[in-house]
């Protein structure tokens, strides 16, 4: 008998063992997919992780694996390697890994389907519900449901309907493991090998006179044999040849039978789908080849540098297109050379238009470039993983955080691009990993090179530098600091002198700036970091804010829409006229109680459209970005320098701006700064530098209400380096990172007081484990509730001497005391944070 030790994709620790069948036995491997049962009655596709002829010394009956989906591993031992290093390193478990690792539609797992039972007969009389559920199920016919889609149909109230229907016997429940990815195929026709040559042809076209329809089909497919420049073996599909006449099919059924077609299935590739059409499926990668080659012969002088081979390096130039260059450079000489290349890109997710980072490399790398992130379709996503876990085919990947996870066989350089960004690190659920420190360790495992690269590198990455650990990349002639005008205008100042009113958003100084670069026939940039109209909603009666009711946040009004709005965990609700607190309503045709304070960037373009009628303004936000419509129209009028005003959040710094900006304004400071992280004023600094430099505009306006703030005096110098610097100082002043390492411990629970008593009782036991003054009080945090759970948190910080293992060696044990002192516990979710951002 043989043992398979499957991961399964659970947040539980450990892994399981299952029984092999003699027939599974011969065919399974290592890193092989596997559904197996799991509890009473559910099933999940796991990952064999391990195979014994040892009977595992474990005293229980096992359970048989039921399938092995493929015939080959999709999982490598590098990955595994990986997965592990995650797991212990971000404390979370391997079954986690797994859940983030691997395409959703890779890991179908069971679903409770519900049948009417046709032989039931009730022996009293049903209620109300209950014949209403009956109903729908007896009408079902052919379609399944599940409770969730019984749910939405009759209401909350089928559940204890359904719970009494079940003890009468009335459904029965079944267990559906469901693949969610099917591959497309399509029927081709390939001719028979005695007539794939001219003569072979030009006989079977002769020996045909007397059927001139199977004669005039032949004609059509050698019509698109030339039409397309393929070898008489090649496929064609069979829909191309059937849409010829209208009887077309019949005379291919015909052709069929005399031998001279032969009927094949293709699977459809959808890997090329963005510019490669259906021919893609017809394979020349001579073409491919030849194009990649063709850059060898054009040589940029701008662009020198050999291709790194210490494990990690900081290509750090203010030249955004000069850093692309050097970066695509390095990735054609691996794949020239056979390797396959990790290119991880904030711009990966952009979608695809005439200026961009992914269409680009298309032009270069052509089917050699395939894309992998969280914005693919699931069938994308999983013939890029197929590929990979397939062959060693050189290759560049173009992704962002999931991307990762892929099972390159033959991977020899990763690059990180804007290597700062905050996208990089995984907020939830778990891992909570940075791209930044996986792809280091990804580097070390399959022993190539990582290159980060960026105009605003972070501050761990050039402390890094500074002592030895990554090497500079830098060309002496790019140390050149972005040269503009700052203005720093003092709205509080301006409020007290009347010089703004009570309800402008902008000054007069910036105004009139404003209209002077629209003279100028340049664009201005306005950016406001928040989206919406208004981040709150307050009675003017009673003074309450609208707040959402999953979470202890306000509600964002959107005005376009007429919604108030949880940005975090998406409930909405039309905007009410009266206030639902006090009840308090305005008089007959009287102003509502309810008003809008602060202000988004929906609000500003507002405000921007009444000050300049005339001009054409553009906002981009991520509500704007939600419609790929809308997004695509923005970029064709930004290409096409059409916008006279583009205001928006962050989302602005990426665009294309044609050299065509001259000025940017920053239009409330404060709520940047005013973060309450001490990364704050790096991540400020990053976007207005970015932003800078990235435009190349001549002025920056900057409304503040604290204009003796530091700040703008380091931006107006415009040394970054030297900015950097004197964050670190300060960091390891206070012992923040990189001098010390966080761990951030969250406790969520149904009720307050008991996510408080949990988070205290481990803050207790925890402490006598640690150096004096590393753990905080148990913390509040701003968002004390989430998706109705409240939260506490600990925080933990640590001397770089106290290894991530030890510490969680150390809150392990103490979970496991607390389990086993206090049942409350099992209602207590406690996740962590390593390396919190």
């Amino acid at each position: 008998m043989r043992y398979a030790e499957v991961l399964i994709p659970l947040a539980l620790e450990g892994s399981f063992h299952y029984r092999l069948s003699e027939e599974l036995a011969e065919k399974a491997v290592v890193g092989m997919r596997c559904v197996v049962p799991f509890g009473a009655k559910r099933y999940y596709t796991g990952i064999i992780i391990g195979l014994s002829d040892k009977r595992p010394n474990l005293q229980i009956s096992f359970k048989e694996v039921l399938l092995l989906p493929d015939d080959k591993p999709s999982v490598t031992a590098s990955q595994l390697s990986l997965w592990q290093w995650l797991s212990a390193y971000y404390i979370c478990t391997q079954g986690e890994v797994l859940r983030a690792a691997l395409p959703a539609a890779l890991l179908p797992e069971s679903r409770t389907v519900i049948h009417y039972n046709t032989d039931f007969e009730a022996d009293s009389r049903l209620s109300r519900d209950e014949e209403e559920l009956l109903d729908i199920l007896e009408s079902a016919k052919e379609r399944t449901y599940t409770l969730d889609a019984l749910q939405k149909a009759v209401g909350k109230r089928a559940i204890r309907a359904f719970t009494s229907l079940v003890e009468r016997g009335a459904i029965r429940l079944e267990e559906e493991v469901k693949n969610r990815y099917k591959a497309k195929t399509e029927a081709f026709v390939r001719l028979a090998e005695p007539f794939r040559t001219e003569e072979g042809f030009a006989s079977l076209l002769d020996s045909l006179h007397r059927a001139p329809k199977q004669s005039a089909l032949l004609l059509r497919w050698a019509e698109l044999i030339t039409e397309h420049s393929l070898p008489y073996s090649s496929p064609i599909p069979q829909r191309l040849l059937a849409e010829s006449e209208p009887h077309a099919t019949v005379t291919l059924s015909a052709l069929k039978k005399k031998g001279i077609f032969l009927s094949e299935s293709v699977t459809h590739s959808v890997m090329y789908s963005a510019g490669g059409g259906e021919y893609r499926l017809w394979e020349q990668p001579q073409e491919e080849d030849k194009a990649i080659r063709s850059e060898e012969s054009s040589t940029d002088s701008a662009v020198s540098a050999p291709l790194p081979q210490k494990p990690l390096s900081l290509l750090y130039t203010h030249d955004f297109r000069r850093k692309e260059k050097q970066l695509l450079a390095w990735t054609e000489a691996v794949v020239r050379s056979g390797g396959q290349v990790l290119y991880l890109s904030p711009e990966a997710n952009k979608r695809a238009g005439s200026d961009t980072l992914s269409t680009r490399m298309a032009e270069r790398l052509g089917s050699r470039l395939l894309s992998y992130h969280a914005f693919e379709s699931d069938a994308k996503r999983v013939e890029v993983w197929n590929r990979l876990a397939a062959t060693e085919d050189p290759c560049v990947v173009l992704g962002v955080r999931s991307a990762l996870f892929l099972p390159f066989r033959r991977l020899r350089l990763i690059i990180v691009d804007e290597e700062q960004e905050y996208l990089y690190k995984q907020q939830d659920p778990a891992p909570r990993f940075h791209t930044r420190q996986v792809a280091a360790r990804l580097g070390r495992l399959h022993e190539c090179p990582v290159v980060l690269a960026s105009a605003t590198p972070s501050a761990e990455v050039l402390h890094q530098v500074r002592h030895k650990a990554c090497e500079l990349i830098a060309w002496p002639d790019d140390w050149v600091r972005p040269r503009f005008d700052l203005e720093v205008i003092d709205m509080g100042k301006m409020r007290r002198q009347r010089q703004v009113g009570a309800g402008d958003l902008l000054s007069f100084p910036l105004v009139s700036a404003i209209e002077e670069t629209i003279r100028q026939k340049k664009m201005a940039v306005i950016l406001q970091n928040r989206r919406g109209f208004a981040p709150y909603i307050i009675c003017s009666s009673c003074g309450e804010k609208l707040r959402c009711i999953h979470c202890d946040v306000s509600l964002t009004y959107h005005k376009h829409s007429g919604m108030l709005v949880c940005h975090y965990c998406g409930y909405s609700r039309p905007l009410p006229r009266i206030c639902p607190y006090c009840k308090g309503a305005s008089g007959a045709g009287g102003p509502s109680s309810l008003q809008p304070v602060g202000y988004g960037a929906e609000r500003i373009e507002e405000e921007l459209k009444r000050r300049f009628p005339t001009a054409s303004i553009l906002r981009m936000d991520s509500d704007m970005a939600m419609s790929r419509t809308k997004m695509d129209e923005a970029l064709a009028r930004l290409e096409a320098k059409e916008v006279d005003i583009l205001v928006g959040t962050q989302l602005i710094k990426g665009q294309p701006y044609n050299e065509h900006v001259g000025l940017v304004a920053v239009t409330q400071l404060d709520s940047i700064l005013g973060f309450p992280d001490f990364r704050a004023y790096e991540r400020a600094y990053q976007l207005l530098y970015q932003l800078m430099l990235r435009s190349r505009a001549s002025r920056l306006y900057v409304q503040t209400n604290n204009p003796g703030n530091s700040f703008a005096d380091l931006l107006r110098e415009g040394d970054y380096k030297a900015f950097i610097g004197e964050q670190l100082e300060e960091r390891q002043m206070l012992f923040f990172p990189p001098f010390s390492r966080l761990i951030r411990i969250e406790f969520r629970a149904d009720e307050e007081n008991l996510a408080e008593r949990i988070a205290s009782d481990y803050a207790a036991s925890l402490a006598a484990h640690l150096p004096e003054q590393s753990l905080s009080p148990v913390l509040v945090p701003p968002i004390s509730r989430l998706r109705n759970a409240f939260i506490r948190e600990l925080l933990l910080r640590l001397p770089l001497s106290f290894s991530v293992s030890a510490a969680r060696n150390i809150l392990d044990t103490i979970r496991t005391a607390l389990q086993t002192r206090t049942q409350e516990y099992k209602r207590v979710r406690i996740l962590f944070d390593v390396d919190p951002l």
